[in-house]
């Protein structure tokens, strides 16, 4: 079944600022929130999906504006602490495209109508995504320090992954790199245009250690 035949028409949406998720990565989250926590508790009840959506601005205004293309998420774990918290492990499913907001009613979180947005590729370039790919993985082998640093283990992590589509989100979601530069990502659905940005930006964080301790902070996903 394809993406536009099993994806959501309505998402609650969890807008948080600095997160990114994108399709097949995982993320925990720590629900304490009165209306996340209204959120969550409905997700579980009902198809166990949060939309991730990060705010277009700083500002505590509310209602945040927030990017219209969104990441739809499952929750595969949860545990409801005794003060009615929650904590979280949320995959992500798929792209949306917010079409509009729906009024809250008696909700405490926001709800929007969305649309699919499916993968695409360029026609012609199978042995082009083929050598990018691992062009990819052997820039990723090489910013490996050693064989248990984060870089490593993700390296060995999208090594044998088949679908180009994930390949690209899990690689994006993990790397040390701006939500900006992510959201850009999550925006882009012709997959050898997020492969291009991919080598781009591993090229750039391989001349850019973090100064503050010398390494780069990569996620094992």
């Amino acid at each position: 079944m394809s993406w536009a035949e099993r994806a959501p028409t309505v998402v609650r949406l969890f807008p948080l600022r600095g997160v990114v998720l994108l399709p097949e990565a995982i993320l925990p989250l720590h629900i304490f929130e009165p209306r996340y926590k209204q959120m969550t508790a409905d997700a579980l009840a009902d198809d166990r999906r949060i939309a991730m959506a990060l705010p277009l601005t700083e500002s505590d205004d509310e209602p945040q504006p927030i990017h219209q293309v969104v990441c739809v998420g499952i929750i595969h774990n949860e545990t409801r602490l005794c003060d009615g918290r929650y904590k979280l492990i949320l995959k992500g499913e798929g792209r949306l495209r917010i079409t509009s907001e729906l009024s809250m009613g008696d909700k405490l979180y926001r709800r929007a109508l969305v649309a699919p947005m499916d993968d695409a590729i360029r026609c012609d370039g199978g042995f082009t995504r083929r050598m990018r790919r691992a062009m990819l993985l052997g820039q990723l082998r090489r910013l490996s320090r050693t064989p248990t640093d984060p870089a490593a283990t993700l390296y060995r992590h999208l090594r044998d992954r088949c679908a180009d589509g994930a390949f690209s989100d899990v690689l994006a979601f993990s790397l040390p790199s701006p939500v900006a530069f992510k959201q850009r990502l999550l925006e882009t659905t012709c997959i050898d245009e997020r492969l291009e940005l991919l080598e781009e930006e591993l090229t750039r964080l391989a001349g850019a250690p973090d100064r503050r301790n010398g390494e780069r902070e990569f996620s094992a996903n």
